[in-house]
């Protein structure tokens, strides 16, 4: 059975978005694992406005917690995905050479309208259970206009995650 997703503006009679397939909104890779599935959907308010968006994430199979997420909300005349940040790219630099992150480990919750995202840091000998360098921890907000997230922090914490 396909997955899929409705949203429904608040006050609208019937559904205005529904899909099957994440990688139509733009932003998610088109090779999807056919394993994954979808962890969550949850309305969120990331602007100080009445305006809401939906959060998407879709889990993979195995014990590697990867996962792809998406942020839905108005994108000129419609609804989509909004642009994505390239947060491994701001990791990566600050690794020292012994030292790897899980490719999309992100753990990600909602704090107010804010999102606060969690990247662990391996020894290469570590379990994908344990990471023991500490993490990366992002927080994120909705840029005031156009459809897209901004980068509030970033910032690497010792110690195990």
């Amino acid at each position: 059975m396909p997955e899929f997703v409705t949203f429904t503006p608040s006050g609208a009679a019937e559904p205005t978005l529904a899909f099957t397939d994440l990688t139509a909104l733009g932003g998610l890779p088109d090779d999807v694992d056919p394993d994954a599935h979808f962890d969550r959907v949850e309305e969120v308010r990331l602007r100080d406005d009445a305006t809401r968006q939906v959060l998407v994430t879709r889990m993979y199979g195995g014990n590697s917690g990867a996962m792809d997420w998406c942020v839905i909300g108005a994108v000129g005349d419609g609804i989509g995905c909004w642009s994505q940040l390239d947060l491994d790219a701001r990791a990566k630099p600050q690794l020292r050479p012994d030292e790897e992150i899980g490719l999309d480990d992100w753990l990600l919750e909602v704090a107010g309208n804010c999102l606060r995202l969690g990247l662990p840091i391996f020894d290469p000998d570590d379990a994908h259970c344990c990471p023991s360098r500490g993490s990366f921890a992002a927080e994120l907000s909705a840029h005031p206009v156009e459809p897209r997230l901004v980068v509030d922090s970033f910032v690497r914490q010792p110690g195990q995650m």
